[in-house]
């Protein structure tokens, strides 16, 4: 697979069709394919990694002041100040 750049547009050419900006899922598919397995894994770690960074600025977004998981934790540290819930060595059974 090639790929370059041409005024401003991503263009790759796999089996000599080219595919110019954004590829489909499908062609990615046919692309990744035909990689080598190093670089398949290589890529798989990647976007694992990438997952993981948008899964941690999620949780920093949505915990942070103003964040939509912030109302949930004001209601469970209410309901630990009313006595709702107990710690969880107090509520574990021996």
């Amino acid at each position: 697979m090639a790929v370059a750049s041409l005024r401003g547009l991503a263009v790759a050419i796999l089996d000599g069709k080219r595919y110019v900006d954004r590829m489909t899922i499908e062609a990615l598919k046919a692309a990744i394919a035909h990689l080598p397995s190093e670089d398949r894994t290589a890529l798989a770690a990647w976007i694992i990694e990438q997952d993981m960074k948008s899964w941690d600025e999620q949780i920093e977004k949505d915990f942070s002041p103003g964040g939509k998981g912030m109302a949930m934790l004001d209601e469970v540290k209410a309901d630990i100040r009313t006595g709702k819930f107990k710690p969880f060595e107090e509520g574990r059974r021996s």
